[in-house]
C-alpha cells in the first residue's frame, strides 16, 4: 500500500513537471512569435514608406525606371516574405530592399530638386526611423529566440521538447549584420596581430 502511494506521488510530480514544462515552452514560443510580429509590423511600415519614396521619385525620375523597378521588386519580395512568416526570408528580403533603396539614394544625388523636396525628405526620414525600429525589434526578437532555444536544449527539458513539438527557432539576422560582424572580427584580429 505504501508503495502505491509513493508511486502515485511520483506520477503526480512527473505530471506536474511535464505540465509546467509544456506551459513554459508554449509561453516562450508565443513570445518569439510576438517578437517576430513586431518586426513584421515595422517591415510593413517600411513598405508603406518605400511606396511614398517611389511615388515622389517617379515625379522626377522618368527615365531612371530601372532603379525604381529594383526598389519595387525588392518591396514586393519583402511583402511576400512577410506573408510566409519565415524569419530568414524576411531578413533577406529586407536586405534586398535596403540595397535597392541605397541604389536609389545614389541616383538621387543627380536630382537636387527631388532630394530637396519635402515629400522626399519626409519619406527618407521615415525610412531611417523604420530601420531603427526594425533594429530595436530585431534585438528583442533575437533575445527571445536565444532564451527559447536555450530552454529547449537544457536538461531535463531537452528530453520532452521535441516530443511536445518544440524545435529551435531561427534568429533574425540580415546579411549586412553578419557581414559587419565578420568585418569587425577581421579588424579585431588584425589589431591583435
Amino acid at each position: 500500500m505504501d508503495i502505491l502511494i509513493v508511486l502515485a506521488v511520483i506520477v503526480v510530480i512527473i505530471a506536474i513537471f511535464l505540465i509546467v514544462t509544456y506551459n513554459t515552452l508554449v509561453k516562450m514560443r508565443e513570445n518569439v512569435r510576438e517578437a517576430f510580429k513586431a518586426i513584421s509590423i515595422a517591415l510593413e511600415e517600411r513598405l508603406r514608406t518605400v511606396g511614398g519614396v517611389i511615388d515622389a521619385a517617379k515625379k522626377y525620375m522618368d527615365f531612371e525606371s530601372d532603379v525604381l523597378q529594383k526598389v519595387v521588386q525588392a518591396r514586393s519580395g519583402l511583402q511576400n516574405a512577410l506573408k510566409s512568416s519565415n524569419t530568414r526570408e524576411a531578413a533577406q528580403a529586407n536586405d534586398r530592399l535596403q540595397n535597392a533603396f541605397q541604389g536609389l539614394n545614389v541616383q538621387l544625388e543627380a536630382y537636387p530638386d527631388l532630394k530637396a523636396s519635402e515629400l522626399m525628405a519626409n519619406a527618407q526620414a521615415s525610412f531611417t526611423q523604420t530601420a531603427q525600429k526594425i533594429a530595436s525589434h530585431q534585438n528583442y526578437f533575437n533575445g527571445t529566440v536565444r532564451e527559447y532555444n536555450k530552454k529547449i536544449k537544457v536538461f531535463p527539458t531537452v528530453l520532452f521538447a521535441s516530443i511536445f513539438g518544440f524545435s529551435e527557432e531561427t534568429y533574425y539576422e540580415s546579411e549586412q549584420a553578419v557581414q559587419s560582424k565578420v568585418n569587425d572580427a577581421d579588424l579585431n584580429r588584425s589589431l591583435n596581430f
